[in-house]
C-alpha cells in the first residue's frame, strides 16, 4: 500500500519515536525520502498496525513516500503551507480533490526508487504487478493482490495524493521488469 508521510521526514521520523511515549504502531514499513534514499523500518514479512484493521495490516507491506499531501494558500502572504504551518517553497500541484486545490510534488528520484522497490518486493512476496492506478476509494479493494494506495480503501485518505502519476510508476516498473 502506498501512502505519505504529510510532513518533512525528519518531523515524520521523529513522530513514529516520540508518539504515544514511544509505543506508537502505526510504522510503515518502508520510507522514500524526496531525495529517493529508502529506508526499511521493519522487516516487510512483518506488519504493524498502519492501517488499523488487522485483516487490512497482515495482507501489506506499506511504503510511505515523504510528502506534505495537501497545501494550504496563506490569504495574507500568498505563500502555500502545509498542515502544520511550515511554509512550503516549491510549486504546487493543482487539482481540487477531497476539499484541497493544492499538493506536494512526488520527485523523479521517489518514482525511480519506488519502481525499484515494488519490483524486488513483487518477486520475493510473489505480488502481481498490478495497480489500482488512481488514489479513490474502490469497493472490495481488500481483495485486491496488487499495489494498491490508502486512499483506495476509504474517501477519508488523501494518500498518494492527486499528484501522484500513476502512469509514471507503472511505465518505470515495466521497463525495469523487461
Amino acid at each position: 500500500m502506498l501512502t505519505h508521510t504529510s510532513r518533512g521526514l525528519n518531523y515524520y521520523m521523529m513522530s513514529l519515536k516520540y508518539r504515544y511515549g514511544g509505543n506508537y504502531e502505526r510504522i510503515p514499513t518502508y520510507l522514500i525520502s524526496k531525495d529517493g534514499n529508502v529506508k526499511r523500518l521493519f522487516e516487510p514479512k512483518y506488519s504493524s498496525s498502519y492501517f488499523g484493521v488487522r485483516k487490512i495490516d497482515n495482507k501489506c507491506i506499506i511504503i510511505s513516500l515523504e510528502n506534505n499531501g495537501w497545501l494550504k494558500k496563506h490569504h495574507l502572504s500568498g505563500k502555500f503551507m502545509n498542515w502544520i504551518g511550515d511554509i512550503y517553497f516549491n510549486k504546487p500541484f493543482e487539482k481540487k480533490w477531497r476539499g484541497y486545490g493544492f499538493w506536494d510534488e512526488y520527485t523523479e528520484q521517489q518514482y525511480e526508487s519506488l519502481s525499484s522497490l515494488i519490483k524486488e518486493l513483487s518477486e520475493e512476496f510473489d505480488i502481481p504487478l498490478e495497480y489500482v492506478g488512481h488514489n479513490t476509494k474502490v469497493t472490495g479493494v481488500e481483495n485486491f493482490k496488487g499495489i494498491t494506495s490508502r486512499s483506495n480503501y476509504s474517501d477519508i485518505y488523501t494518500d498518494v495524493s492527486p499528484a501522484f502519476d500513476f502512469e509514471k510508476l507503472k511505465k518505470l516498473t515495466n521497463e525495469e521488469s523487461n
